[in-house]
């Protein structure tokens, strides 16, 4: 399904978002390994003040989502408490989805 009202949204998803965030995963995977042990998840912290309303066109897409900036992914290893920052969550149809886990590269 087409989501963003731009001419090639399969080539944007591909070359853009999808690197960024397969480089954003590596970086928190050697953060992950450099503290050693097995997370284990606390939860996700989404600051509903920061929740917007994006409407069609807005960020170059087709329909209507919520947006949220700056939540936090909360975990533990070894019984200490660490944070990954969440940059943005998207959510339309009731679902919540990870749109960048760093700030977006361009």
């Amino acid at each position: 399904m087409q989501v963003k009202a731009i001419s090639d949204p399969v080539h944007d998803y591909d070359t853009r978002l999808m690197y960024a965030y397969h480089m954003d995963l590596l970086s928190d995977h050697e953060q992950l390994a450099k503290l050693g042990g097995t997370p284990k998840l606390i939860g996700l912290e989404v600051p509903q003040s920061r929740a917007e309303w994006i409407l069609p066109g807005e960020e170059y897409n087709k329909g209507s989502y919520w947006r949220v900036y700056g939540s936090e992914l909360t975990f533990s290893i070894n019984g200490v408490s660490h944070h990954f920052p969440i940059y943005s969550l998207i959510s339309w149809r009731g679902e919540w989805y990870i749109v960048h886990l760093g700030p977006p590269t361009s």
